[in-house]
């Protein structure tokens, strides 16, 4: 069993009895590349972040990774162990009674979930990846469609693929258009200032974006379609 099939298990129990929280997947609450992604990001009308891990097994690294994210709540989800030990057991109070840390259990047979240890109300970690981040990229509306949870192919959100959508979407309403009608039309999206847009749009359009986009080359300048068998 996958941690996509873990991911979607726990997301239909959490829709189903965690009725107060919005769910969402693959949030990389940071612009830079590399930095952490949450599997299962969380908000309630509070605008309190609940972050659940997701891995097929406990380890140290996993709790590492829910321990590291400055969020209201953090837990991890797992399949159940084919045999419970009085170690796992003691490893469920450990990270509960001393990080914060719930769990997550998921039987991988009848795809049962259930919370064995809920997370502490407002322990604080160590990372500096503030909540506010969260709250900035869930209230926006922005990450539907990017990634699934669990999943390892670069399906979460980022600043960049959100820039992307919006410049193939003015792309498909304006063939022909050019880098400074993009910029002029739609701001300097995630870049630092117009120029840099202008500059980067055309490197990463020519380079990164082939998949939808045709490059038509006009005087000295490129011009942008939807290529018409881009899926």
């Amino acid at each position: 069993m996958t941690e996509t099939e873990l991911g979607e298990l726990v997301i239909k129990w959490l829709k189903e009895t965690h009725t107060k929280w919005e769910v969402f997947e693959e949030i990389r609450p940071s612009k830079y590349p590399g930095s952490p992604i949450a599997d299962i990001a969380l908000i309630n009308s509070q605008s309190e972040i609940w972050v659940i891990e997701l891995k097929r097994s406990l380890s140290l690294e996993v709790i590492r990774q829910a321990y590291e994210w400055r969020v209201d709540y953090r837990s991890i989800a797992t399949w159940q162990p084919k045999r419970p030990s009085k170690k796992t057991g003691f490893w469920y109070g450990y990270i509960k009674h001393n990080m914060g840390i719930g769990t997550i259990l998921v039987n991988d047979v009848t795809g049962s979930v259930r919370e064995v240890r809920e997370p502490s109300h407002k322990y604080v970690g160590i990372t500096s990846y503030p909540k506010k981040h969260f709250i900035e990229i869930m209230r926006s509306g922005k990450t539907e469609g990017f990634g699934k949870a669990g999943s390892k192919d670069g399906g979460h959100w980022t600043p960049y693929k959100e820039s992307m959508k919006a410049v193939r979407g003015y792309v498909q309403n304006n063939p022909g258009c050019g880098a400074g009608d993009i910029v002029r039309d739609l701001g300097k999206l995630h870049y630092a200032s117009a120029h840099s847009a202008r500059t980067n749009l055309v490197k990463n359009l020519n380079e990164l974006e082939g998949d939808w986009c045709e490059i038509r080359r006009r005087g000295t300048y490129d011009t942008f379609y939807v290529r018409e068998d881009a899926c």
